[in-house]
């Protein structure tokens, strides 16, 4: 009779255990789920991230190709310019002399 008693109480503890056990493992389940989705997800934004940092790349090669178009642009308006001041100082110079245009 008492080991049959002894027995039983261990079942259920065992059965408890079991039991336990078994949520633990869902809930680990459950845990690696989630994780798996965040890192699929992760993995996606990573993805776009570096599809959008190669457009911006290109972009700033483009950019800077137009800066330096308008960099070479200006250069050669702004002598232009000054060719044209230094017309208009010979000119102003040789009237102020008096030796007309």
């Amino acid at each position: 009779k008492n080991r049959i008693r002894v027995l039983t109480e261990e079942n259920a503890l065992l059965i408890e255990q079991t039991s336990l056990l078994a949520t633990q493992l869902e809930q680990s389940r459950r845990e690696t789920q989630m994780k798996s989705e965040e890192v699929l997800s992760l993995s996606h934004r990573f993805g776009e991230s570096v599809t959008r940092c190669q457009g911006m790349e290109e972009r700033v090669e483009v950019l800077t190709k137009d800066k330096e178009r308008c960099e070479h642009e200006l250069l050669k308006r702004n002598e232009e310019v000054n060719n044209q001041r230094g017309v208009v100082r010979e000119m102003r110079l040789e009237i102020e002399d008096g030796r007309g245009i």
